[in-house]
């Protein structure tokens, strides 16, 4: 009888040892950071854009120039008179 309580007790610290080192190797997974997923050739990211303003001849006009490609995206518009 004592045997097989040794036995019982030996099985459940071992089962609760292979929890923990299940536990454990789950965290060891590296996540992909942003630099890395940029490398993978697959990143979709959201265009990141500013409207642009000036005064031409009297008159207020935007563009909207687009930070991620670093081009412009339209020609300017003529908002209305400065002022």
């Amino acid at each position: 009888m004592k045997m097989k309580k040794t036995v019982v007790a030996l099985l459940l610290v071992l089962s609760m040892v292979g929890s923990c080192v299940s536990a454990l190797a789950a965290e060891a997974v590296t996540p992909i950071l942003p630099a890395q997923a940029e490398d993978s050739g697959i990143a979709p990211h959201a265009e990141e854009t500013v409207w642009c303003t000036r005064v031409h001849n009297g008159i207020l006009q935007k563009r909207l120039w687009s930070i991620t490609n670093g081009r412009w995206l339209t020609d300017w518009i003529d908002i209305g008179p400065a002022g």
